[in-house]
C-alpha cells in the first residue's frame, strides 16, 4: 500500500512540474502552453527591425521562438507554429523567396487558424494588389509616399482594448512603410478594421510626397478562421512603444508578452554592432550572435554604425560580412567615421576577411568567423 501511493505520488509530482514548465499564466485565458512563434530571415527580412524583433519575442517566456526562412517555410508549412511574424524588409523579396508555394501554404496557415503579424514590409504582404498576400481589401494611397522619422499614431479606445494597452498617442519609428486605402469592397476573406491611425506624417527626402495624416497605421481583422495583425510602422525599434508590439501579438494570439531582457551591471562596456542584411546571408548567425553579446551582463549593445551610436559606444563589432562586396558593407561615409573612431581610441573586432581592407592599426583586432566574439571583446579591452 505504501509502495503504491509512493509511486502516485511520484506520478503526482513529475505530472505537476511538467506541466508547470511547459506552461506560462496568462491574465487572459489562466495556464495556456507557450506560442509557438515563428520569425521569417528569409530573403527580404532585413534591418535592425529584425533583430529587435528577435530580442523581444526570444525574451518573452510566453514564446517559443523559430527563426525560419523560405525552405523552412515549404518543409513544414507551419503547421506546428501558431504563428508567423513578418518582419520589416522589402515585400518584394519576401514574394520572390516564398514563391508560390510558399505563398499558398502561407495563405492556407491563416485561413486554417493561424495568426499572422506583419510589420511594414510584412504589412505590405498583407494588401489586396497583385503580387501580394491579399489578406486585407486595402492598397497604397501613393506608392511613393514617404521617408523615415519618428511619428504619431492614434490608438483609440477599441484598438487599446483589442491590443491590451491604454488608449492615446504613441510616438513611433516610421521607414517607408506602406501608405494606405481601402480599394475593395463586399471583401470575401473576412473583416477587417482600421485599429489606428496617423497623426503625423514625413515627407520623402527630395520630393514633395502626399501628407498621410489620417491614414492607416495598423490593420486588424481575420482572413479564414486565422487572425491577422499589421503595422506599417516598426512598433519594434523604440523601446516606448514594445508595448504596441506586445500588444499586436496579444490581439492575433491572446497571450501577453512580457519581455524580460537581460540586466546589466552598473557602467556597463558599450557595444556597437555593425550587423550584414538577410538577402547576403541568413541571419540567424547574426541574430544569435547579437543576443549572446546581450546576455553577457557586463556588455551593452546597440545596433548599427552612425556618427550618434559611434559617439556612444567603446567598441564596434564588425559581423561577419561574407557573400558582400566591400562598398555593399559600409559606404565612404560609415568608413570615414569608423577610421575617425579608431583614432579617437574606439576598439574595433573585425569579423572576417573582408576587413582586413581596414589599414592596420592597434585599436583594430581581426577574428575569424565562429570565434568567441564575448571573449575577442572581453579580452580586447582589458
Amino acid at each position: 500500500m505504501k509502495i503504491k501511493l509512493y509511486i502516485s505520488a511520484v506520478i503526482c509530482f513529475v505530472f505537476i512540474f511538467t506541466t508547470g514548465c511547459s506552461t506560462v499564466k496568462n491574465e487572459k485565458n489562466g495556464n495556456i502552453k507557450k506560442i509557438k512563434t515563428a520569425l521569417y530571415i528569409g530573403y527580404g527580412s532585413l534591418g535592425g527591425g529584425v533583430i529587435n524583433s528577435a530580442r523581444i519575442l526570444k525574451y518573452s517566456p510566453q514564446v517559443e521562438l523559430t527563426l525560419i526562412d523560405d525552405k523552412d517555410l515549404k518543409k513544414t508549412k507551419l503547421k506546428d507554429f501558431d504563428i508567423l511574424v513578418m518582419p520589416g524588409g522589402f515585400s518584394s523579396g519576401h514574394m520572390k523567396s516564398l514563391g508560390a508555394e510558399g505563398v499558398e501554404i502561407l495563405r492556407n496557415f491563416i485561413k486554417n487558424g493561424g495568426s499572422y503579424f506583419g510589420i511594414c514590409a510584412g504589412c505590405h504582404m498583407t494588401l489586396n494588389r497583385p503580387n501580394r498576400l491579399g489578406l486585407f481589401p486595402y492598397g497604397y494611397l501613393n506608392k511613393h509616399v514617404g521617408g523615415k522619422g519618428d511619428v504619431y499614431i492614434d490608438l483609440p479606445e477599441k484598438g487599446a482594448e483589442l491590443l491590451g494597452i491604454e488608449k492615446g498617442l504613441y510616438c513611433v519609428r516610421y521607414v517607408t512603410g506602406p501608405i494606405m486605402k481601402k480599394n475593395a469592397e463586399n471583401w470575401p476573406h473576412g473583416k477587417c478594421e482600421v485599429i489606428a491611425d496617423y497623426k503625423s506624417s514625413i515627407s520623402p527626402k527630395g520630393r514633395a510626397g502626399e501628407n498621410f495624416f489620417g491614414t492607416p497605421a495598423i490593420l486588424y481583422g481575420n482572413y479564414g478562421k486565422g487572425k491577422v495583425i499589421a503595422t506599417s510602422f516598426h512598433p519594434e525599434s523604440r523601446i516606448d512603444s514594445h508595448k504596441i508590439f506586445c500588444g499586436c501579438f496579444y490581439a492575433v494570439t491572446g497571450v501577453k508578452l512580457t519581455p524580460q531582457f537581460p540586466r546589466r551591471q552598473f557602467h556597463p562596456l558599450r557595444v556597437g554592432y555593425h550587423f550584414v542584411n538577410a538577402q547576403y546571408k541568413d541571419q540567424r548567425a547574426v541574430i544569435n550572435e547579437v543576443m549572446e553579446l546581450e546576455s553577457h551582463p557586463e556588455l551593452a549593445v546597440e545596433l548599427g554604425l552612425d556618427a550618434e551610436i559611434l559617439n556612444r559606444v567603446d567598441v564596434v563589432v564588425l559581423g561577419d560580412a561574407r557573400g558582400l562586396s566591400w562598398k555593399d558593407f559600409i559606404d565612404a561615409k560609415r568608413y570615414d567615421i569608423l577610421i575617425d573612431f579608431i583614432h579617437r581610441g574606439g576598439k574595433v573586432i573585425a569579423v572576417g576577411e573582408i576587413w582586413k581592407k581596414i589599414p592596420p592599426h592597434k585599436n583594430v583586432i581581426y577574428v575569424n568567423p565562429g570565434k568567441d566574439v564575448i571573449k575577442s571583446v572581453m579580452n580586447f579591452v582589458k
